[in-house]
């Protein structure tokens, strides 16, 4: 029974999510007004967001690399990024990070749940790096104070649940505990440590976390490139500060339960942010449905090229030979 009860509140969040995203960007649109911005789209403009969307996907996956102790190939963490990217666009439940885990696990010598540590730690450096940079995009921008209190709450909450990370890797503090006590919760508490500890191993060395950081911050000033091309592909005039708050305000609608690839909520969350800045709902409109699928449509098919070619699991690529 409670199972079915989450299944269906889980249901439930995500219509009304999906129907609240909908209803905002639906209401009182100008259709005859995004049709003409879309059709005056700069294509040669929209060729270099698709660009430089492969050169952000090289950073991340050299960023995966780094936090692997670069046990695979730069290739096969490319390939990993792009074959989960693809999977995550049209699986509900993230189901290529799933695919992901099982990629990791064959390719860089290491368990389940430490690759799905690293997939925590990924996580946790985008978040402070982008609450960072959207930060200064908001300080830069009366009209978007509200991201002022929402940046330094997730930049405080992540730079904590990272430390914590960092303190559980090669803690033996719980070693001393006798064998009656472990066998209980700090037993299971320690097992998970030890399960996890080989994909958060590489938050030893400072030097990993200055260069994981450094690649992080530079992942989204390329993603703030996109989003500025993409708009000027519209004849729309968005700069660097509005450009970090819009990302902010996609990835906090992405957080919400949606259709598969966000459908939706993404939309709603950059049209909310380009409307408080004054710039009218159909352009607004307009940007976020290109950028949306300027980002899914080209990565969705190479990565589903790589998955008909290397497996779903990438299975077909050689693994290292002391994987075998």
């Amino acid at each position: 029974m409670t199972s079915t009860f989450r299944r269906a509140a889980r249901f439930a969040l995500r219509v009304v999510v999906i129907g609240a995203a909908f209803f905002f960007l639906l209401r009182g649109v100008d259709w005859t007004e995004v049709r003409g911005t879309l059709r005056s789209t700069n294509l040669l403009l929209l060729a270099s967001v698709v660009a430089v969307n492969g050169g952000m996907m090289a950073l991340k996956a050299s960023r995966l690399r780094l936090l692997l102790e670069r046990v695979p190939s730069f290739k096969t963490c490319f390939l990993a990024k792009l074959a989960a990217s693809a999977i995550n666009n049209v699986v509900p439940l993230r189901g290529g990070d799933m695919a992901r885990v099982w990629m990791l696990e064959r390719h860089a010598r290491t368990t389940k749940t430490a690759a799905a540590a690293v997939g925590v730690v990924e996580a946790l450096f985008d978040l402070i790096s982008l609450a960072v940079v959207a930060l200064l995009g908001a300080l830069a921008l009366h009209e978007q104070r509200w991201a002022v209190g929402t940046t330094t709450i997730i930049l405080g909450a992540a730079v904590v649940l990272l430390w914590i990370w960092k303190r559980m890797n090669g803690n033996r503090a719980l070693e001393s505990v006798e064998a009656a006590v472990a066998d209980g919760l700090l037993g299971r508490i320690r097992r998970l440590v030890g399960r996890v500890e080989p994909g958060i191993r590489a938050l030893r060395k400072p030097e990993t976390i200055a260069v994981a950081m450094a690649l992080s911050l530079v992942i989204w000033v390329f993603e703030m490139g996109m989003v500025m091309l993409c708009a000027r592909a519209v004849h729309l005039s968005i700069g660097p500060a509005l450009a970090m708050v819009t990302l902010l305000g996609i990835n906090l609608a992405m957080a919400l339960p949606s259709m598969p690839a966000s459908a939706g909520a993404f939309e709603g969350g950059a049209t909310l942010v380009l409307v408080l800045s004054g710039i009218p709902k159909g352009p607004a409109i307009a940007f976020a449905l290109l950028y949306h699928v300027i980002q899914v449509v080209p990565v969705t098919l190479a990565g589903l090229v790589v998955v008909w070619r290397a497996g779903l699991t990438l299975d077909r690529l050689a693994a290292p030979e002391s994987a075998e």
